[in-house]
């Protein structure tokens, strides 16, 4: 949960193996798009919010989102799968405990992908799921989970 809403990653999609955005979806102004591969869902707010594929560029390995409904469908995610990897996992030994992110997790998620980890859509994320800085607003907060139906694996 992020702030009480519901988030959920839905791995199980590559069991169709990986697959390339609906054509329907596709505008001809998408020409990054057409390079996309879908290996994962993501599903905010249980339907109610997004439900972006998480895609990988089938040329130059990086990690992006595409969600038709935004109004710029494909936000960067990260530079590789393995960073991808190392981010959702520590991502998710916080927010799969029901626990929130600790303050300094920007900071150690700028080591995990140094050059492109400021320009990523993981931060407002990671800036909404931290614990709060000041300590009397610790009481009452929300907690966050991250939830995976098959989390993704080292290559």
């Amino acid at each position: 949960m992020i702030n009480a809403t519901p988030l959920y990653f839905d791995f199980t999609v590559k069991r169709l193996g990986l697959r390339k955005l609906p054509d329907e979806v596709l505008k001809p102004d998408y020409t990054a798009a057409h390079r996309l591969l879908i290996f994962a869902e993501q599903n905010y707010a249980e339907g109610g919010g997004s439900r972006p594929w998480l895609c990988v560029d089938e040329d130059s390995g990086e990690v992006y989102g595409f969600d038709p409904e935004r109004d710029a469908p494909l936000f960067f995610l990260n530079s590789s799968v393995t960073q991808f990897i190392a981010t959702f996992r520590f991502l998710d030994k916080w927010l799969g405990a029901n626990r929130s992110l600790p303050r300094d997790s920007d900071a150690q998620l700028r080591v995990i992908d140094p050059e492109t980890y400021p320009n990523s859509d993981w931060r407002p994320l990671v800036e909404c799921a931290m614990e709060p800085e000041l300590p009397d607003a610790r009481e009452g907060s929300t907690s966050s989970a991250l939830k995976s139906e098959s989390s993704p694996q080292s290559p």
